[in-house]
């Protein structure tokens, strides 16, 4: 596994999550996701279901749901905040990287409203199964949005920009993630 993170960290840390979910049960959130977003999640779990059941023919394929992405993705993006802290400086600077989630957020925003497509595809919800840390970076970065007012953006909005990053970050790591499973396979086999 240690490769797997080194040369596929995204997907090391959707195995992890998917493992660390199903075995310590999860909270379950209903999570917007902007429609492009979704479908590409969609897409991603057709892919990476299809590449593990391909390589994995004789193992069980993981059942793979939007809300493992969601939970990797929060991982990743909100890595900095701290639920328990009640240090008012330290809150500060958690602040700060939920301001620059939600500038990213309101780009990505923009970006979805300017594409002809994007643009038609309703927003959609999802009951996500959150692991604990999961679902506790989400009601920090949630939290700590409400005491920026001034900020004009809905949670959903930087979920969805941090779960497309996560998607753009597993494309390019998906010969990885295949080498890796295919070793795994050959060298269990032997």
């Amino acid at each position: 596994m240690r490769e797997l993170f080194e040369k596929a960290p995204r997907y090391a840390s959707l195995l992890s999550t998917y493992a660390v979910v199903k075995k310590a049960g999860s909270k379950q959130r209903n999570v917007q996701l902007f429609g492009f977003t979704f479908e590409r999640t969609a897409t991603q779990i057709a892919i990476d279901t299809a590449v593990m059941a391909r390589i994995t023919p004789r193992m069980p394929t993981p059942r793979l749901i939007a809300g493992h992405y969601v939970d990797t993705a929060l991982q990743e993006a909100l890595s900095e905040l701290n639920p328990a802290e009640a240090n008012a400086e330290r809150i500060e600077d958690e602040k700060d990287v939920v301001f620059r989630m939600a500038d990213r957020a309101i780009a990505y925003r923009n970006y979805i409203t300017d594409d002809e497509y994007a643009s038609q595809l309703r927003h959609s919800r999802t009951i996500c199964p959150l692991s604990e840390s999961g679902d506790a970076l989400l009601t920090r970065m949630m939290t700590l949005l409400r005491t920026m007012p001034s900020l004009k953006v809905q949670p959903f909005e930087i979920v969805s920009v941090a779960v497309s990053d996560l998607l753009d970050g597993m494309a390019q790591e998906q010969d990885a993630f295949e080498g890796f499973l295919a070793r795994s396979v050959e060298s269990s086999i032997q």
